[in-house]
Formats: C-alpha cells, sequence, structure tokens
C-alpha cells in the first residue's frame, strides 16, 4: 500500500477486505426484517429515536409505486424551480425560510443529546470565485503537533438546502477533529437561500474556492492531506471536487474522496429500460469512457441499507 493509500485509509477509519466470495448474510435491519420501523431499530441511538417520533418521522409511509414517486417529485421540482426564479416574490422566499428553519431544527433536536467533543473552532471568511463571501467552519483537535489529515466538508440538502451550522453537520464535523483530523466544512450559495437564485456553478464555485483556500493554507491548518467528503448533494460536490482538480489539472489538491449516497444521475425520473432505449451508446460505449477515469484520487462510496 502506497504513503497516499495508508493515509486515505486511516483518514476515514476503515480497512480494506479483500473480495468476498458468497454474498454475505443480513440478519439485522431490513435486509433481515423487511418489516422493521427505525422507532425499533436497536442499532439507531435511543435519543435520536425518541427525536424522530416527536417529528413523526419514525415509521415509513406505504409505497405508492417508484415511477410514480419520481414523477410527483420532478413535478414538485419544476414547480419550485419556477417560483424560486421570481426573486421579487416575497410569499415564495418566506415559504423557502420556514422549510430552511424547520429542517435546522430537526437537525439540532437529533444531536441535542449527544455528548459535546472538546474540539478547536474557528471560522474563516474567504472571497468566493463570484466576487461573494464564502464562510468556512474550521473544527481542529487540541494537542496535535504534527500535520493531520483534513476532512473537507460538503454538507447534504440536495445542494439547494441546509447550511453547515445544522446541529448534524456541525456534531459530524467536530467528531471528525475529535478523533484526530482537522474538519473544514463550507458554506455553499444554495437554490434556497434567500439571496438567491444561485444558478450553476455557483455551488461548485464556492466549494472550490473553499478548498483552494485550505490547500493554501494547510501549514496553517496544520494538515497533510485533504479529503473531500459529503453526504446525498454533497457526495456529489465531493465527487465534483476531485474532477474538477483534474480538469484544472491541480490534481494535488484532493487526495481521496468519501461520498455518502451521492447522486450523480440527472434523469432519475425515468425508467430503466426508457434509458437503454433511449441512450443505447450508454451501454455500447461505456469501456471507452475507463480512460477519462485516470488521474483521479481513490474513493470510497457508502450508500444507506436499501439502496
Amino acid at each position: 500500500m502506497s504513503h497516499s493509500d495508508a493515509l486515505f485509509v486511516s483518514c476515514l477509519g476503515v480497512k480494506l477486505n479483500k473480495r468476498i466470495a458468497e454474498p454475505p448474510k443480513f440478519e439485522s435491519g431490513r435486509l433481515g426484517d423487511p418489516n422493521l420501523e427505525l422507532r425499533d431499530d436497536d442499532r439507531s441511538d435511543p435519543a435520536m429515536r425518541a427525536a424522530v417520533v416527536k417529528w413523526g418521522l419514525e415509521g415509513r409511509k406505504e409505497p405508492t409505486g417508484l415511477v410514480a414517486e419520481h414523477k410527483a417529485a420532478m413535478e414538485l421540482r419544476e414547480q419550485l424551480l419556477r417560483q424560486i426564479g421570481k426573486t421579487q416574490d416575497t410569499k415564495t422566499i418566506e415559504e423557502c425560510e420556514d422549510i430552511e428553519k424547520s429542517l435546522n431544527k430537526l437537525g439540532d433536536a437529533l444531536v441535542a443529546s449527544a455528548p459535546v467533543p472538546d474540539i478547536a473552532f474557528s471560522t474563516e471568511v474567504i472571497e468566493g470565485l463570484d466576487g461573494n463571501k464564502v464562510t468556512l467552519h474550521i473544527s481542529k483537535p487540541k494537542g496535535i503537533e504534527d500535520p493531520v489529515p483534513c476532512i473537507y466538508h460538503c454538507h447534504g440538502g440536495g445542494m439547494t438546502a441546509l447550511g453547515p451550522e445544522n446541529g448534524i453537520f456541525r456534531y459530524l464535523r467536530d467528531r471528525y477533529a475529535a478523533a484526530g483530523m482537522v474538519c473544514v466544512g463550507v458554506e455553499f450559495r444554495t437554490f434556497m437561500d434567500p439571496r438567491g437564485p444561485h444558478p450553476f456553478p455557483a455551488t461548485l464555485n464556492d466549494c472550490w474556492a473553499g478548498l483552494q483556500w485550505v490547500h493554501k493554507h494547510r501549514a496553517d491548518l496544520g494538515i497533510s492531506t485533504i479529503i473531500t467528503a459529503g453526504e446525498l448533494g454533497g457526495g456529489t460536490l465531493a465527487i465534483s471536487l476531485a474532477l474538477k482538480g483534474k480538469l484544472e489539472q491541480q490534481p494535488e489538491l484532493v487526495a481521496g474522496v468519501f461520498a455518502h449516497s451521492p447522486y450523480v444521475h440527472g434523469r432519475w425520473n425515468i425508467e430503466p429500460e426508457h434509458s437503454r432505449q433511449r441512450y443505447p451508446s450508454l451501454l455500447e460505449n461505456e469501456e471507452y469512457m475507463y480512460p477519462y477515469m485516470g488521474g483521479l484520487p481513490q474513493e470510497w462510496m457508502v450508500t444507506n441499507e436499501m439502496e
């Protein structure tokens, strides 16, 4: 294992396993019991389960069909896009702010009883690529003298909502720091930002500006290597930063990627058979795409239990 490989594995706190000859047998979770609900899942933190009960999220609704759900979601998405484009629509802006506040309250409730790690915290406001301000939330371990790996965290929220100050993401960064790593959470412009709208690539630009700043100040921050990380939309951004690093001929910025349930395909409202019929070259030419994947850092992707 090379030095970079060792840093990557050490940073994520995982071990490389040999290929499994036979599929593993699952006895826990919904893979073991399809009828299991979150309220009854003993693997979850009791305080967290109690919090989601108050929000009515402890169970699940009856499925209405995958395609039907996707179509309904797409219709809602298009409606929101039309509304948010009207920057003078005060009612729409207020609705977005209310949704954001509710999501933040939920995030705070989920970690309300979690222990507070003893770490050092600071913020840094830098200039973005578009002349805007980008805030970096920096969590560092105490008593560390030698350079340590850095987790550059892009928060979840579908690139449309939430922010690094949400309780879940704040706690996650502090836990990384308590484990001996520097964690930098980037605040990027989102779809539901009342200062918007912020069309692409505003979100990626903010993440890229923050990444460049962290790389430039790695000595001051006590950083050895940088791992981009995120969940859901943040996972997509973590991957995008590695790709952008290659395109911009700055591959040294990203040593590895940790993506939790990223979303990387933009046509999620159509059935697979339709895609195969409409875009046959996706399969016919897929082997020609492998060279484009060269020169990229290692990636560790984690998905949820039923994905």
